[in-house]
């Protein structure tokens, strides 16, 4: 996971982690709700190791429904 720029995200995450929901670690870090709940998603995608870009999520071809017999 890469290091968040903003420290006070770095501090809202790590009380996260400790078990603090993400309202309470916002405000004891202060920063908005919305910002750590972004950072949560983001800490939680996959990064590539060699090179720390996200990596995509395997999507899968749509099939349409069967139509039953013709």
């Amino acid at each position: 996971m890469p290091r968040p720029r903003n420290p006070n995200i770095a501090k809202a995450l790590r009380l996260v982690r400790e078990g603090f929901g993400i309202r309470a670690a916002a405000e004891a870090a202060g920063v908005p709700p919305s910002t750590v709940s972004r950072a949560v998603q983001e800490a939680a995608r996959p990064v590539c190791p060699c090179c720390g870009q996200v990596i995509a999520s395997l999507r899968t071809a749509s099939v349409p429904p069967d139509t039953g017999p013709a």
